[in-house]
């Protein structure tokens, strides 16, 4: 699969993620199996992606994430982005505060064929939790 392949289809994944109509679409570039490293305590397998984005879209139902470069080796992807939402709902225990957050991360894409079957993850959650309890 040519780079650019790869590049297409997480594009159109994160257009998905970010309009609230076609967010389900979102799903389709993993693999059931799929594992998400960097997330404590998620369970492999798309049913558990799906809990847990369902979760943070609840908690954050305006959410965009801005990609910012992509780079490409073999069969894996790697990306920074940033992110841009509003706290409309629970999350980690905290209620909606109804506060503007922005926070940026990097995550790793392994293939298998057309789906993500494992990626690993960094975000500044701290930074996140700090936006909304001040």
């Amino acid at each position: 699969m040519t780079h650019y392949k790869l590049k297409s289809l997480v594009i159109q994944s994160i257009e998905s993620f970010n309009n609230p109509k076609t967010r389900e679409l979102y799903f389709s570039i993993y693999h059931p199996d799929c594992v998400l490293h960097g997330i404590p305590g998620l369970e492999p397998g798309l049913a558990s992606i799906k809990q847990y984005y369902h979760m943070i879209w609840s908690s954050f139902p305006d959410i965009k994430v801005q990609m910012e470069d992509m780079i490409e080796e073999g069969n894996t992807l790697a990306f920074r982005y940033s992110v841009q939402a509003t706290h409309r709902g629970e999350f980690m225990g905290i209620p909606a505060t109804g506060k503007p957050i922005g926070i940026s991360g990097m995550s790793f894409l392994r293939f298998d064929g057309n789906h993500c079957i494992e990626r690993w993850a960094l975000l500044d959650v701290a930074s996140l939790m700090q936006q909304i309890q001040d």
